[in-house]
């Protein structure tokens, strides 16, 4: 199973366990349980990348509220949340990585039971590190995220596309040098491959 973990703004505790046959509805599922450990509202949403689609692909979670999203254990995909709403099957490992590609807004690290495996800490805020120009302000001016560059201007040379579709092409910018550079086990850009494995059943927290 391979899970990537979109940090868009919001703070979202995940927990991954092995499915239980009588609960999920996939033989050999997985099951994902999500929990809103922010004081307000957030609206994750779920994007099926391979495997059979799974429903729903976007739901309500109050402070606290805990919500256990059933997947088959060769399913793929994003989870991510936002707020201000109105693999491989056959290996037996899960596959995870911290995406800060489109954003980052608070310290996190994303940490597997299993002592064997990677821990990928980046516990360290950089929204007061932001550069002005790529950073989001509340109403009383104070820095509250950072957006990419690409997410902030779309260009190519940014978003590693047309001519910098390459990794010799695709070159550190502002916003991935500081990713890198304070949290080097995370993904900052579209050629960065970073990501770890862990063998199957593995529980992890965020």
């Amino acid at each position: 199973m391979k899970v990537q973990l979109l940090l868009y703004f919001v703070f979202l505790t995940i927990l991954f366990s092995t499915g239980n046959a009588n609960k999920n509805p996939y033989a050999g599922g997985v099951s994902i349980q999500l929990t809103n450990a922010c004081d307000g509202t957030i609206w994750p949403g779920v994007r099926t990348k391979t495997g059979h689609i799974v429903t729903p692909t976007g739901f309500k979670l109050e402070p606290e509220e805990i919500y256990n999203l059933e997947v088959p254990d060769s399913w793929s995909g994003t989870i991510w949340a936002r707020t201000g709403c109105s693999g491989n099957p056959n290996s037996g490992n899960s596959y995870y990585k911290l995406d800060l590609r489109y954003g980052f807004n608070m310290g996190v690290s994303l940490t597997p039971l299993d002592s064997n495996c990677r821990k990928i800490p980046c516990i360290k805020d950089i929204t007061l590190q932001c550069p002005n120009g790529l950073a989001l302000y509340s109403k009383d001016a104070i820095k509250v995220a950072c957006k990419s560059a690409c997410y902030t201007s779309g260009e190519p040379k940014d978003c590693c596309t047309g001519y910098y579709a390459s990794p010799e092409k695709c070159n550190l910018n502002e916003y991935t040098s500081l990713v890198e550079t304070t949290c080097p086990a995370a993904v900052s850009s579209a050629f960065d491959q970073t990501h770890f494995s862990c063998s199957g059943g593995t529980s992890f927290m965020e």
